[in-house]
């Protein structure tokens, strides 16, 4: 097991439900944000592109080529806040057990941009529902830092038992190019995710793909002061 915090203390019980706290609080934040974008913009969105059809065809020939890339713009946009929405409220959050959750995310991330997903689970009994949320949340990071370098055609998430505690690994076959936008806050992102919950991160680039690795206790600590 990899040192539990960058500063050597070692995690100590949460027995006040910290953890449960911050994670109940971050997952309402998610649905609010996901609640706003879908009633606020995305809706303004809608009626936009439906008065654009009107105009439309109302005009001549050239006015109409014009309004076409006008209208494009707009799809562009509303299909951008739809993947913001499924990125906060991904569809496999339904599910209760881990490996419904990833088989589903997997399925539905690698779906939308042609790369082969394998997921090898091998937890022989169901984690505790912080957990699963916690180990979710940073696979979806990485998957999404997978999707936003682009050049990855093969993705594996693989999740066994490790010292206590579940090891996970989101490997891609995608040629390390520089990090892409973005990918600094995420790994940022990643590794209090895991040392919040007294776990470790790490990731490994090549020229042949990178590995992202974290592990995290079968019971979540408080490494807070």
């Amino acid at each position: 097991m990899r040192p539990e915090s960058g500063d050597g203390r070692r995690p100590v019980p949460d027995p006040g439900g910290l953890i449960d706290h911050l994670l109940h609080a971050h997952e309402l934040e998610r649905q609010w944000l996901a609640e706003r974008i879908h009633d606020d913009p995305m809706q303004a969105l809608v009626a936009v592109g439906l008065r654009m059809q009107l105009l439309a065809a109302r005009l001549g020939e050239a006015e109409r080529e014009q309004m076409t890339e006008v209208t494009d713009a707009v799809s562009s946009a509303m299909a951008t806040l739809r993947g913001l929405l499924t990125y906060l409220r991904p569809r496999a959050l339904e599910h209760k057990k881990l490996e419904a959750i990833l088989r589903t995310y997997l399925e539905n991330a690698t779906d939308d941009w042609h790369v082969d997903g394998q997921l090898d689970y091998r937890v022989p009994e169901e984690p505790e529902s912080r957990v699963v949320l916690t180990l979710f949340r940073l696979t979806q990071i990485a998957v999404e830092d997978v999707r936003r370098r682009g050049s990855a055609t093969q993705l594996r998430i693989a999740v066994r038992p490790e010292d206590d505690g579940l090891l996970t690994e989101v490997i891609d076959n995608g040629p390390y190019d520089g990090q892409p936008e973005g990918a600094g806050l995420s790994t940022r992102e990643m590794r209090e995710w895991a040392l919040s919950g007294g776990g470790w991160w790490e990731s490994e680039t090549s020229a042949t793909g990178t590995t992202v690795r974290f592990w995290l206790p079968l019971t979540l600590v408080d490494t807070s002061p």
